[in-house]
């Protein structure tokens, strides 16, 4: 019986690492579409030229 319990764990554990990491991929894919596509979200009139030279630099 606790094996069956065990190796449900097990199973759990690992589908949700699965999800995890495809779901860090997907946030760090849009994050770079974000800043690769659309600067404009973070860049205000007053700060563009401040900000836009050394956007992608400053990572």
């Amino acid at each position: 019986m606790t094996d069956i319990l065990i190796y449900q764990v097990f199973i759990t554990a690992c589908i949700l690492k699965e999800t995890l990491k495809y779901f860090v991929r997907a946030g760090f894919l849009v994050e770079s579409l974000r800043t690769i596509q659309y600067p404009a979200w973070k860049i205000t009139p007053g700060s563009r030229f401040r900000v836009s030279p050394n956007g992608p630099a400053a990572r």
